[in-house]
């Protein structure tokens, strides 16, 4: 609990205090990314809390390597792609509560296919 009185999470991976509506649980995420996660935090599992901004980093990742898979080396606008998704993902988590616009919404669900 914070110094206010509310409910607050820490990230296992960044270590920073969040909302429990910026976090999300390990058990939840797709395989592809728990592995991903696992390749820079070994001892990091589906039952630890990471917080929203270091999700999308790692969704982003597991995209850009999708991709780099599929067709080889990116271009840059494969580059601007994915930067301007986690530029999206940044503002959306800064949010506080606002709806997502149609677009972010398409966006992510972009991104869940890529899972």
């Amino acid at each position: 609990m914070s110094k206010d009185g509310k409910v607050v999470f820490t990230c296992t991976l960044c270590g920073r205090s969040k909302r429990p509506s910026e976090m999300a649980l390990g058990g939840v995420l797709r395989e592809p990314v728990i592995q991903l996660i696992r390749e820079t935090y070994a001892d990091w599992t589906i039952e630890d809390a990471i917080c929203l901004e270091c999700l999308h980093k790692f969704r982003s990742e597991h995209l850009r390597r999708l991709l780099e898979a599929e067709k080889g080396d990116l271009t840059s606008l494969d580059h601007e792609v994915i930067h301007s998704l986690r530029e999206q993902e940044a503002i959306s988590a800064n949010s506080n509560g606002l709806q997502h616009s149609v677009c972010h919404r398409v966006r992510i669900n972009m991104l869940d296919i890529a899972y």
